[in-house]
């Protein structure tokens, strides 16, 4: 049996080694948890416009429509109804796709341009397999004072896809 004059010092002493164990940086070290701002430069780098074109094939392929028409922002993809979008994959089983090289990011005029080169494989409700190879660009606000969130974040801006024979 512990007698009280034993017990608290070594509560003391638990206490002393457990806050050596602790999770948190030591000064002058570099966090490496993740956290908020750390996740918001690497969404608004080539990272995040790779996340974008990955989280859009993989909706396509769950058949989540909405999900992937609400990338390209707040319209849609150009010159496209949301109609004519999910027609376009009605025949289409499986799809997926590949980056195939660096991503290229560029400014111009309050906004950044980010180039993804892709590969993109589909297979047809008759099993017929497609291939496609190009890029997709993803376009966002850069970051001035005043930017709403949805303008700071990737969304898809244009395509330029061609069938691989």
């Amino acid at each position: 049996m512990l007698t009280k004059w034993l017990v608290i010092p070594l509560l003391s002493l638990s206490v002393y080694l457990l806050a050596g164990c602790s999770t948190a940086p030591q000064p002058g070290a570099p966090d490496p948890r993740p956290n908020a701002e750390n996740n918001a430069a690497a969404a608004s780098g080539a990272s995040g416009a790779v996340d974008v074109v990955r989280r859009y094939y993989a909706a396509l392929s769950v058949g989540d429509y909405d999900t992937a028409y609400e990338l390209w922002g707040d319209s849609g993809p150009p010159n496209q109804s949301y109609a004519d979008f999910v027609s376009g994959y009605d025949r289409t089983r499986q799809v997926a796709v590949g980056v195939t090289g660096d991503v290229r990011i560029e400014g111009a005029a309050g906004s950044l341009y980010a180039t993804v080169p892709v590969i993109v494989r589909a297979t047809r409700d008759d099993g017929r397999a497609q291939r496609f190879s190009g890029h997709y660009i993803l376009r966002r606000v850069n970051d001035v004072p005043g930017a709403s969130a949805a303008s700071l974040r990737w969304h898809l801006y244009d395509a330029d896809l061609q069938p691989v024979r």
